[in-house]
């Protein structure tokens, strides 16, 4: 049996994705890039603990990295 759990947090994080990805190239439709990436989360959390976990800590650190870059970005075009 299948369980449905986290949906809502998967479909946000993919159309966000698909929305921001569009933005970045526009030859990309972003419901196509949206659509893509809930597919691999999906099988990603349908898969073992380790796989889900493992694609969780990736996102976290590509965060990370994201937040930290802009504040290196925003501080070296403030002087």
């Amino acid at each position: 049996m299948v369980q449905a759990k986290f949906s809502a947090a998967t479909a946000l994080a993919a159309i966000t994705f698909g929305a921001y990805l569009g933005s970045a190239v526009p030859m990309l439709p972003p419901k196509a890039s949206a659509t893509v990436l809930a597919i691999d989360l999906t099988a990603a959390h349908m898969g073992t603990r380790r796989c889900s976990g493992g694609v969780q800590r990736w996102f976290t650190g590509l965060k990370i990295a994201l937040v930290l870059s802009c504040f290196v970005v925003g501080e070296r075009l403030a002087h």
